[in-house]
């Protein structure tokens, strides 16, 4: 009987151990969802992708009434962004060549942005 409640102990010793392991041991670092960003350039088109970009960071200089600000080069429509492919824009965006870094006495557009848009001009900068 006494190895019997010897047994019974360890037993309900061991499984308030594990509990109190379990429980002192939530600060996993794993327990925290890790904040990732990706940059999805699978589907890269100028209607969906490119412009949205150029109307967030350009147009607001680089469009009709706007143009003399932006140096007469216009962003507001396919046409006029397709005559700046491939250079100056890359230079332009990458703060790169001899023109003027885009945008001007601004940030650099985000490397996510800069991927897209030279996607876009690697698949031929297509109208889509």
């Amino acid at each position: 009987m006494k190895v019997v409640k010897k047994i019974i102990s360890i037993k309900y010793f061991i499984i308030i151990s594990c509990m109190c392991i379990g429980f002192s041991n939530t600060g996993c670092k794993y327990d925290k969802p890790v904040l990732t960003t990706t940059c999805d350039t699978a589907i890269v088109t100028y209607s969906g992708t490119i412009k949205p970009i150029l109307t967030a960071h350009c147009t607001v200089c680089h469009s009709g009434p706007n143009a003399p600000n932006g140096n007469g080069i216009l962003l507001d429509d396919y046409v006029f962004v397709k005559r700046q492919v491939p250079q100056p824009l890359l230079d332009a965006i990458n703060h790169t060549g001899n023109v003027t870094p885009m945008p001007k006495d601004a940030t650099k557009l985000d490397a996510c942005s800069i991927a897209k848009i030279t996607k876009w001009i690697a698949e031929g900068a297509k109208s889509n």
